[in-house]
């Protein structure tokens, strides 16, 4: 065979097989697996292909314009807030385990847990904040803390119990925090309440002679058709931060055994008015440390919390607070992005 009849011989398998191929049907790829909800866990979730757990993204992104006026001082300032939070979940065979993380700018973490049979373990709110009052910057008792609690529920009544290492408290201690919450509903009505007890040393920063010290902490709040109504109160020897929102500094909490006291008080009425709600805030709080320093301060704020959109709201807010020294009288305007 000529070596010419053999080429065209082979190209025209080669074109016979290149139409036989071309009219075979085209085989397509797998279809991308689509994420899907996570109804039993709430809304929000969606479970990610080829696994179990369930995912929620949420956060906020806040703008405070703000004026404050002390005295003959004046000051602007505008500050800005970034907060992402990410859940995970999913059953397991003691139940739903849950991992939560909230965090901010500059990697700085907000809450981070984990929560299963009843347990949560980590960084998250204390079982005493129980305030949660409309306005931004209002005297509360809020408290994050290092924690392992055990919670749990029946009917209207729920409970937890735990140990705490407050993140504010910054202090030696030979033992955590005991804490113990309880709540219930009736009707619009909820009433919360905890005890702790607390071990308080006579220097904040060395080891010293310690004394225990204890606080107690209860809230009430309604709601009636429009009108909402909070009160709030704490009372804490040598456990400022319960009270207080922070802890006395340096050895105030205990001098040579004799302990601080600290308490706090707030009413908040909420109407919803429009597409925005309105607040009314009143609060004071006071502390004796053991060295018999007192300290004073009375605050009120007025509110309006407006929606823009779905998501995006802003909140102008006139706060006056009276302390032993001064009157600070200061005008925010917050805009804030929720998703």
């Amino acid at each position: 065979m000529k070596l010419s009849t053999l080429l065209l011989s082979s190209a025209a398998l080669v074109v016979a097989g290149s139409a036989y191929a071309a009219d075979l049907p085209a085989k397509k790829g797998a279809p991308a697996a689509k994420a899907t909800g996570c109804p039993a866990f709430g809304s929000g979730y969606f479970q990610i292909p080829g696994g179990d757990t369930c995912i929620k993204f949420s956060g906020r992104v806040r703008v405070d314009n703000n004026f404050a006026q002390t005295s003959d001082t004046r000051k602007h300032d505008i500050g800005g807030t970034v907060n992402l939070a990410v859940e995970a979940v999913n059953n397991t065979e003691i139940g739903a385990v849950k991992s939560y993380l909230d965090s901010g700018l500059a990697g700085s973490v907000g809450y981070a847990y984990i929560q299963a049979a009843g347990m949560t373990m980590g960084k998250a709110a204390s079982a005493t904040s129980m305030a949660n009052f409309g306005v931004g910057y209002g005297l509360g008792s809020d408290v994050t803390a290092q924690q392992l609690t055990y919670g749990g529920s029946a009917g209207a009544l729920s409970f937890s119990v735990g140990l705490e290492d407050s993140v504010l408290t910054g202090s030696i201690a030979s033992r955590p925090d005991v804490v113990a919450a309880i709540s219930t509903t009736a009707g619009a009505m909820k009433v919360s309440a905890a005890a702790v007890s607390s071990e308080t040393r006579a220097s904040d920063t060395a080891a010293g002679a310690a004394s225990n010290g204890y606080a107690y902490v209860g809230n009430v709040s309604a709601n009636v058709g429009t009108v909402g109504v909070a009160v709030h109160g704490a009372y804490a020897v040598g456990a400022s931060q319960y009270a207080l929102g922070t802890r006395l500094s340096g050895g105030a909490e205990n001098t040579a055994g004799t302990l601080s006291q600290a308490q706090s008080v707030g009413l908040q009425l909420s109407a919803a008015m429009g597409t925005g709600t309105a607040y009314l805030y009143a609060g004071a709080a006071s502390s004796t440390s053991g060295a018999n320093a007192k300290s004073n301060t009375t605050q009120y704020a007025v509110s309006y919390k407006q929606s823009v959109a779905k998501g995006l709201f802003i909140q102008p807010e006139l706060v006056s607070a009276t302390t032993d020294s001064a009157v600070t009288n200061t005008a925010y305007l917050r805009i804030q992005r929720d998703f």
